[in-house]
């Protein structure tokens, strides 16, 4: 079975053999969601339309610390507070929609709907997540 890779000391995003160079912004991002996903408590057997791990604007919001660490690890860059290092609502939007043409452009649309961050429910309960089976993430420190 594929695995999706996010290797952060490469910087790169591989999926069936192809490889993706992620801005270091855009791969904290990803890297958060799919390690939000793999510590979620599910009970759940597949994933399939179940959203429980995904996390609303607000609930990424609070993860700052997580995302700053994980941005610092992909940059020698001075953090300054914007962008990974000081999200805000239309920060998680733009990543979202960047990181998603980003993957639509590298693996193809049909690839893609694997890959990229969903969103579930309508505004204002919109969650963000990547929605294949946590057991094919893996997340390289």
């Amino acid at each position: 079975k594929p695995q999706l890779v996010i290797d952060l000391p490469q910087k790169k995003i591989i999926w069936k053999g192809v490889e993706c160079d992620v801005p270091p912004s855009l791969l904290a991002y990803y890297a958060l969601l799919a390690l939000n996903k793999q510590e979620a408590d599910c009970a759940r057997n597949r994933c399939g339309e179940c959203d429980e791990c995904y996390l609303s604007t607000e609930q990424i919001l609070q993860k700052q610390e997580e995302m700053t660490r994980l941005y610092q690890r992909l940059t020698s860059r001075e953090a300054v507070a914007s962008g990974a290092t000081g999200l805000d609502e239309d920060y998680v939007k733009q990543y979202r929609s960047k990181l998603n043409r980003l993957i639509r452009r590298t693996f193809g649309d049909y690839e893609a709907r694997l890959l990229q961050v969903g969103a579930t429910a309508e505004r204002p309960g919109v969650r963000y997540g990547i929605g294949m089976e946590k057991e094919a993430i893996r997340v390289v420190m």
